[in-house]
């Protein structure tokens, strides 16, 4: 069952890939300039925006904000390697991935309306300016 639905999916895979990428051009339009790092997608690379992590000053503050106002974000879920015992000794600093776990994940799933991620930028700004 499960690979019959995940065949069936593959054929929207282009459609769903574009909506999530148009959430996420909106989303970068909407939060410029205040005070969020959205994603960087250098010129010769695409992005299908299977997560959008953003990055703000007071993550956990902003994160409570939105949540309270029916934003469903998440923040990293995985651990750092380098912070856990086993790994700690033998790795070199991993700036990138100690970075990775200070984001906050926005949605921009293909479902959502264009009123809907407008809602979620509206709710992105007022956490940010609250916090």
């Amino acid at each position: 069952m499960q690979a019959a639905l995940g065949l069936e999916a593959l054929g929207h895979l282009g459609e769903w890939t574009a909506s999530t990428v148009a959430h996420a051009h909106v989303l970068n339009e909407q939060l410029a300039g205040t005070g969020v790092d959205t994603p960087f997608v250098p010129p010769d690379r695409t992005h299908v925006f299977y997560q959008y992590a953003m990055y703000t000053k007071r993550r956990d503050a902003v994160v409570r904000r939105c949540i309270r106002s029916g934003i469903d974000v998440e923040t990293l879920h995985v651990d750092v390697c380098t912070r856990l015992p086993l790994f700690r000794a033998a790795h070199a600093p991993t700036p990138g991935a100690e970075q990775a776990a200070t984001a906050i994940q926005l949605p921009v799933y293909a479902s959502l309306t264009l009123e809907d991620v407008g809602r979620v930028a509206a709710v992105v700004r007022d956490a940010v300016a609250a916090a």
